[in-house]
């Protein structure tokens, strides 16, 4: 959920006629995040820092943009013959990786 996006990057691995793989990544606490009350963020990227009132309300619109954020990158990807692929990071690069290519019967 890059600030600045993530359509021109791709745009640009399409313009160079590759075979692309999107693969994101996120862990357990980002996709049903365990947190209340009064908190201050900040954003191990770029430092940025917001101070946020942790309401039941607020992860239910949290978990909302986070579903239509997968879906939108999920359609860019697919209207465009990538491979979008959603992992959790608890899941090992091995099984992933080989539990794609044996779905696709790439390998055995």
């Amino acid at each position: 959920m890059d600030k600045t996006g993530y359509e021109a990057a791709l745009r640009y691995l399409l313009s160079r006629d590759l075979d692309i793989y999107v693969i994101q990544v996120l862990s357990a606490a980002e996709i049903d995040p365990d947190i209340a009350g009064d908190l201050r963020l900040i954003d191990c990227e770029d430092s940025d820092v917001a101070e946020v009132s942790v309401t039941p309300a607020l992860v239910a619109r949290y978990k909302k943009t986070l579903a239509t954020f997968i879906d939108q990158a999920r359609q860019f990807c697919n209207k465009r013959g990538m491979v979008y692929l959603l992992a959790r990071n608890e899941v090992s690069v091995d099984d992933l990786v080989g539990g794609y290519l044996r779905n696709r019967g790439l390998v055995r």
